[in-house]
């Protein structure tokens, strides 16, 4: 009964989202770029000019808030069990995608 509410719910979260992104791409320009701040990862990913495809834990905001609040306290193997047990399949990490990307992330912050 539970998967049957959040299969609406989601339905629902994806029609309004399809109605919004409808009615921006019928507005007329105003000629201004929109800041990278506002946007999604990938799409600050390639206003960057970044070369390749950004991680699956840079695209995933809620993934990569969840392992930053857990990587000084957790290792590696608890950090990714604890990505599949809260995140859905789709969404699951690798122990050496989490290290490389906190590798890259570690570098860019020094």
């Amino acid at each position: 009964m539970t998967i049957n509410c959040e299969i609406l719910d989601t339905a629902f979260k994806l029609r309004a989202l399809a109605a919004r992104l409808e009615s921006t791409a019928n507005a007329p320009s105003t000629g201004r770029k929109t800041p990278v701040e506002g946007t999604s990862p990938l799409a600050a990913w390639r206003a960057a000019h970044r070369v390749g495809t950004p991680s699956r834990i840079t695209s995933d905001p809620e993934v990569e808030a969840f392992i930053l609040a857990r990587i000084e306290a957790m290792t590696y193997a608890q950090i990714v069990a604890a990505v599949a047990a809260r995140f859905p399949k789709a969404r699951h990490i690798s122990m050496s995608s989490l290290q490389r990307w906190w590798t890259k992330r570690r570098a860019s912050v020094s």
